[in-house]
């Protein structure tokens, strides 16, 4: 039980910000400064057709996955 106390307390941080984040914000402000305003309209773009973007390929993977193996059935009748 004790252990158990120990350890929740070892975990918590204080960090109100994950690494993740400082290094998406310090890449944006690199490509600004790099790529001018062109950079920040190519990550808004990115950040708002990502998800359809994913969508749309999943959708054409998983529609060749069903037609190769509707083939491979075909193939082996």
């Amino acid at each position: 039980m004790r252990n158990t106390e120990k350890n929740r307390k070892q975990r918590f941080t204080y960090l109100p910000i994950s690494i993740r984040s400082v290094l998406k914000i310090i890449l944006a402000v690199f490509g600004f400064s790099v790529c001018g305003i062109g950079f920040i309209w190519i990550l808004a773009g990115l950040c708002l057709f990502l998800p359809i973007l994913r969508g749309i390929l999943s959708f054409f993977v998983s529609l060749g996955a069903i037609i190769l193996s509707i083939l491979a059935m075909l193939a082996f009748l």
